[in-house]
């Protein structure tokens, strides 16, 4: 292949081309490493964004630390300082200048910490001092609480304010710890006992442990393992509000919740309680809607069976044709009895003037009158049916009669024509109606028609 050959198969790259390819293979083979320098042409842009340069002896590199990632430190760098910077490698295409986005800065000396608070965790992790399932429940409505902090700082009276605003009910007992410092850990530790030690006797609902922000030396003892395991064997709801949100200490988690500041702890802990009167407030209106509901569902269901309801002039009248039925068949009845006593009578008087031996008179007498007696017992029975008869006829007549339903309290509504009215159909806006009850009879006009 000759150099002309070579030359129409070659690829040329544009110079976008290139620092794409270059800004590609820095991002996916230098993301997210630590770095180590000093620090020297630092600037701080009105934008809020850091510039300077991270340099040893040998080389330097341009950095950027974005305003939203500066904005979460407590400090601001200094030429000549030593600093420790995690973040990524990547190119400023429109200059094709190489830089370091700087993620998180410290001081030379805290990587030291950082690599004990690493290993610590991940020895705790394995002995299962994090794992939920060892988590205790945080109450919903604690009464005593027991608070490890200083009694000199301000995150002592921020936890009150906040509870004496929310939840004044609670009551705070105060175990006062130093919080930083080579004696702090024994005055937590001591504490921790002596709260152990009382708890039969106080029940406290929730221990809290709380310190303001501050750097990773001034939070360190929070990172103690005495404190962490002595937290563990306890059986008493925790919870960590250690600095600020992004801070974190080993206590935040072996407690069984970590708050993001002091603050907020006690904004988790009044929650339920400041919400409570809304809670109730919700359950009212919740009670309302459903008695609401089923008053509606009561009145569809009393127009439903209204319009079930048969006539009661229709039933009344049906009632008296039988009654007036029963009546007829009990005369006709009375009658064939009286015409049989009579026929039977008239029958022994016969027999007594055709047999009148004087021999025969006391026994054709005394048939008679067991014959009487027989007479009296059947048309007494007879009746007694008919008057039963009677009595249920009128008590069923009585009990569909439209005054025994009006005094229950209904009404019966006539229009103009003397009609009962049924449905909106058989009246019209302004018509004179007139209302019967059970002890008064009035009149009204109709104003308003509603279409349920």
């Amino acid at each position: 292949m000759n150099w002309n050959d070579q030359k129409d198969n070659r690829y040329i790259f544009t110079v976008s081309e290139l620092n794409n390819s270059a800004k590609k293979t820095l991002e996916n083979s230098f993301s997210d490493i630590w770095i180590k320098g000093e620090i020297s042409n630092f600037k701080s842009y009105p934008s809020g964004h850091w510039y300077f340069t991270l340099k040893d002896e040998e080389s330097q590199i341009q950095c950027v630390m974005f305003k939203f990632k500066n904005s979460l430190l407590n400090f601001i760098p200094k030429e000549g300082d030593e600093f420790i910077a995690l973040g990524s490698a990547s190119m400023y295409l429109a200059r094709g200048n190489y830089q370091f986005q700087v993620e998180s800065l410290e001081k030379d000396g805290i990587g030291r910490l950082y690599e004990e608070y690493e290993k610590l965790k991940t020895r705790l992790t394995n002995q299962g001092l994090f794992d939920e399932s060892n988590k205790l429940e945080i109450p919903s409505y604690p009464q005593k609480i027991a608070l490890i902090t200083s009694e000199k700082g301000a995150v002592l009276q921020d936890i009150k304010n906040v509870l004496n605003r929310r939840a004044p009910s609670i009551e705070v007992n105060l175990f006062s710890s130093l919080v930083q410092g080579e004696e702090a850990e024994q005055s937590i530790l001591k504490n921790l006992n002596l709260i152990n030690k009382i708890q039969p006797q106080y029940k406290y609902d929730l221990l809290v442990f709380a310190r303001g922000g501050g750097s990773i030396e001034d939070l360190w003892v929070f990172n103690s393992e005495k404190i962490a395991l002595a937290i563990s064997k306890l059986n008493i709801p925790t919870i960590s509000a250690i600095g600020h949100e992004t801070d974190f200490t080993i206590c935040d988690f072996v407690c069984d919740l970590r708050a993001p500041t002091p603050s907020g702890a006690a904004e988790i802990i009044s929650s339920e309680i400041f919400q409570f009167p809304n809670s109730l407030e919700n359950y009212e209106k919740f009670l309302n809607k459903v008695f609401f509901n089923n008053l509606n569902f009561l009145n569809q269901e009393v127009k439903n069976l209204s319009q079930r309801i048969i006539n009661p002039k229709n039933k009344i009248n049906e009632n008296i044709l039988k009654l007036d039925e029963s009546t007829l068949r009990l005369h006709n009845s009375f009658s064939s009895g009286f015409n049989k006593i009579r026929e039977i009578i008239n029958f022994s008087k016969r027999t007594i003037d055709l047999l009148n031996p004087s021999s025969n008179l006391a026994r054709f007498k005394e048939n008679i009158n067991d014959n009487l007696s027989k007479i009296e017992a059947l048309y007494s029975k007879h009746l007694n049916e008919k008057q039963n008869l009677i009595t249920s006829y009128s008590s069923q007549i009585k009990q569909l009669s439209p005054f025994n339903v009006l005094e229950r309290g209904y009404s019966i509504v006539r229009n103009k024509k003397g009609v009962v009215v049924k449905s909106k159909d058989d009246i019209s806006m302004e018509d004179k109606i007139s209302i019967t009850s059970a002890k008064i009879s009035y009149e009204a006009d109709i104003t308003n028609i509603n279409n349920d």
